[in-house]
């Protein structure tokens, strides 16, 4: 799986909230991986990104 500057978009009452910008990531089948990152970096936003295609 490979994601190549994937972005992830919120609307809001008071614009468009931008939770996830620029990710880059290969995941190779049967591998395992770690998202590390700071509090409100996009790591829950990739994860369920990645949920959804598999």
């Amino acid at each position: 799986m490979t994601f190549n500057r994937a972005r992830k978009e919120y609307a809001t009452e008071n614009g468009t909230v931008v939770a996830l910008a620029g990710l880059e990531l290969e995941i190779d089948k049967g591998e395992t991986i770690c998202l590390i990152g700071t509090s409100g970096s996009g790591k829950t936003t990739a994860l369920k990104m990645i949920n959804r295609l598999v």
